[in-house]
């Protein structure tokens, strides 16, 4: 599994949030329905029984729900806190990593390398640019850095 953003785990936590409460509520008030009612004619402790057990169930999908909300409100911070990290990193590499840059830069290195077949340009022409983002904003999640080389390599290579 490849690297999921926070704006992802949030979108995920917030859905899930949502069904977990509904289902929960409209399962709690069916209980409590079936409790008072008992519109299937159930003897007593079968009657009980099934509606203690599944209002324990639906009780447990309304507190799973509260925590899926919780996280959803962390992953969205997180969510910003990236993106800004990101639209940071994307001005610096426009300013600084452009592909005459990182041709040149590469090159210079090693003018006699021939850098022949596209996976070695590839290869080579990321690890530069990850050598350099690295070395200037530090502690990047390496996940994070990875995807955003690919999508800034395919917008200055295309």
């Amino acid at each position: 599994m490849g690297y999921r953003s926070n704006e992802d785990m949030a979108e995920d936590n917030h859905s899930s949030a949502v069904v977990l409460i509904s289902v929960g509520t409209l399962g709690l008030i069916a209980d409590i329905y079936m409790l008072i009612k008992n519109p299937l004619a159930m003897p007593m402790f079968n009657k009980y029984m099934t509606t203690g057990i599944m209002g324990s169930l639906f009780v447990l999908f309304i507190v799973m729900g509260a925590l899926a909300m919780r996280n959803y409100k962390r992953f969205n911070e997180e969510a910003v806190k990236e993106s800004t990290l990101a639209d940071k990193i994307h001005e610096w590499c426009v300013d600084n990593l452009t592909a005459d840059t990182i041709c040149n830069a590469l090159e210079a290195e090693d003018p006699d390398d021939d850098m022949s077949g596209d996976g070695v340009i590839f290869y080579k022409r990321t690890a530069y640019m990850k050598e350099r983002i690295t070395s200037k904003f530090l502690n990047l999640d390496e996940d994070m850095l990875d995807r955003f080389i690919e999508k800034y390599y395919s917008e200055i290579f295309s």
